[in-house]
């Protein structure tokens, strides 16, 4: 995780006998904000199996269903490289997540505090994979959606169209950087509609951060007939 002070030697030695007892304040409100930020963070060290149970859900071995709540973000550690995602489902014995896929032994869960959670909605009306698109937000809304946050993870979306395709079903994504997010091509398939179809682990942990700068797009791929129309696109980000 990333902190305001790295709470090292140095850190510790603040303050030193001989600094001026003016600057006492400061100093007690640096160490104030580093407890806090700490504090906002649950390790779960021997709390879970480190063998993912499937690539989705990890087996818990303490109860932490009052302190691990649906919609929380979470950070875990496969072979050596951290992951963001997020609290799906949490039973007693079971944590599921939404994100880059549990492909191996997690040597590192922690449960971040919520704050570090934002959701973009994006609405596309009227028929919008009339044709297929990479790039719906410029050539439907005439717009453009560039992130300004920091550094974040696009750790699950969702898409809901109001009418589907009345032939072949579609498909609606989510592009960061003109990356595809989703690992199947394409992304999730509509097949009803006014019906929410979400993301699990089908998140490419490739593709999945946004620098700021970097351009979001929602993408279409035509059904038969090509007359869905009403999109709706909602993305949850984590920010480390």
């Amino acid at each position: 995780m990333s902190y305001t002070d790295e709470w090292d030697a140095t850190f510790e030695a603040v303050p030193a006998a001989g600094d001026d007892v003016s600057d006492g304040a400061e100093v007690i409100r640096d160490f104030k904000l580093a407890v806090r930020e700490r504090l906002r963070e649950f390790k779960t060290e021997g709390t879970f199996t480190a063998t993912p149970a499937s690539t989705k859900t990890l087996t818990m071995t303490t109860d932490l269903t009052a302190s691990i709540l649906k919609g929380a973000p979470i950070q875990y550690v496969i072979g050596g490289t951290t992951y963001y995602g997020i609290v799906s489902a949490i039973a007693s014995n079971l944590l599921t997540i939404a994100g880059p896929p549990l492909g191996g032994d997690v040597t590192s869960l922690i449960y971040m505090d919520r704050s570090r959670v934002s959701q973009l909605v994006v609405m596309i009306p009227g028929t919008y994979e009339d044709a297929s698109n990479t790039a719906l937000i410029v050539s439907d809304l005439y717009s453009s959606l560039v992130w300004q946050k920091a550094l974040s993870y696009l750790v699950r979306y969702r898409v809901y169209s109001n009418t589907k395709d009345t032939s072949s079903d579609g498909k609606a994504s989510v592009r960061i950087n003109a990356t595809e997010v989703n690992t199947v091509a394409g992304g999730l398939t509509l097949a009803a509609a006014k019906t929410w179809y979400t993301t699990e682990v089908d998140i490419d942990a490739a593709a999945y951060d946004v620098n700021p700068g970097e351009a979001i797009e929602v993408t279409a791929v035509k059904g038969t007939t090509g007359d869905a129309s009403d999109l709706t696109v909602e993305m949850t980000f984590v920010t480390p």
